[in-house]
């Protein structure tokens, strides 16, 4: 099959993560793949060239140009692409728009992977989805997005598609880590500064454990710290001064954008995951993939994901009491039953966390959408 896929560009993050772990499988497979962006920012675009994927640089001039729509659909007229898929609300509607009034075009499937806050879409998420009846197929990372859609646009399960994230396993190898018991817990959190990851709850927690069984903790949070937006700036202000009021600036380290996962994980005994908002979460896959246990909140795919008391818990969302509870589990393991959980987590992840699995279940949706009758290829195939 010839395959486009389009996003906004190839930052570091966890969707541009997925599609180019699932472009470069189907590669890998036989299919002719390409990607189209609309930002030049190239974190993967080395990997992807260096395997052969092509990539289509249209550059967006501005915030509000429609230009990705034009390209887009030149390149739907010019070359014989058998399936498009889009990444991202707003590459979705590029796709779709480009699409829309063609006479032959390729099959559109769009992958949406969040969830609206409190499960109440906004008015502009709102005009998207409605758009998304257009797509020929719609995916999505989770199965509580799946019944989102379902209930609110009352969508069968032939409409929506549930396919989790997959990862490349090579990429986190599992490291045994030894405990001692007068040491801090060691968690690793991963996100940006912002309100929908809850890094206030998570404080608080570590305040309860420490005022209520004199037990320290030590945490490491990975991912964008610089504030952009506004409310970025005041959660940043609200979160450093509840560190400062709780006296626990030296348990507290901001490390950043970071490259080295796998390598964070091995120094750590657990991710710390206190998210109020989730389509798939990545990092809860990475955890689970380095053998490391997981506290996540009871949401989302989240008891899908975590066994509780098993590879990780669970506990209720916004309780800082609960996720005190679960870092006391986590506290009162021995090295040896730390080790045992961390195995159980590695073998989830072999079992259902692979790009393997996601270019099966790709695969297959995108043949059941193409069927026998392919798009001729054109004398304008290659653009």
């Amino acid at each position: 099959m010839r395959l486009l896929f389009v996003i906004d560009s190839l930052c570091a993050g966890g969707a541009q993560r997925q599609l180019t772990s699932l472009a470069l499988e189907l590669k890998h497979r036989g299919h002719d793949v390409d990607v189209f962006v609309y930002h030049d920012i190239d974190h993967f675009g080395d990997e992807l060239r260096c395997a052969g994927v092509t990539i289509l640089l249209h550059r967006k001039p501005s915030r509000f140009s429609l230009r990705p729509i034009r390209q887009l659909r030149e390149i739907f007229r010019r070359a014989a692409y058998d399936v498009v898929l889009s990444y991202l609300p707003v590459p979705n509607a590029y796709s779709l728009c480009a699409a829309a009034g063609l006479s032959s075009r390729p099959k559109i499937v769009v992958s949406e992977r969040s969830f609206p806050r409190a499960g109440r879409a906004g008015i502009k998420k709102r005009m998207l989805e409605k758009l998304y009846r257009r797509a020929d197929g719609i995916t999505t990372n989770s199965h509580h997005m799946r019944e989102y859609y379902r209930r609110q646009y009352g969508w069968n399960d032939d409409r929506v598609t549930t396919i989790w994230n997959g990862l490349d396993l090579g990429r986190f190898p599992t490291t045994p880590l030894l405990r001692t018991d007068n040491e801090p817990l060691r968690l690793l959190c991963i996100g940006r500064v912002d309100r929908d990851k809850n890094w206030c709850l998570l404080v608080e927690a570590m305040a309860r454990l420490r005022d209520d069984d004199g037990l320290g903790t030590q945490v490491s949070l990975v991912g964008r710290d610089r504030p952009v937006t506004a409310d970025e700036h005041k959660y940043r202000d609200e979160l450093d001064a509840l560190i400062r009021r709780h006296g626990l600036q030296d348990a507290w380290t901001y490390l950043g954008p970071r490259s080295d996962i796998a390598q964070l994980f091995a120094t750590h005994h657990a991710l710390a995951h206190p998210s109020t908002v989730e389509g798939m979460s990545n990092v809860v896959c990475e955890s689970l993939a380095c053998g490391r246990p997981a506290i996540v909140a009871d949401a989302f795919d989240h008891r899908r994901l975590v066994q509780h008391g098993e590879t990780g818990w669970l506990f209720e969302s916004g309780s800082a009491a609960r996720l005190a509870d679960a870092l006391r589990k986590l506290r009162g393991l021995n090295s040896d039953e730390l080790a045992a959980m961390g195995a159980k987590a590695r073998r989830f992840a072999e079992q259902n966390l692979t790009v393997d699995r996601l270019a099966d279940e790709y695969e297959a949706l995108f043949k059941s959408l193409v069927g026998p009758h392919r798009r001729p290829e054109g004398a304008s195939d290659r653009i």
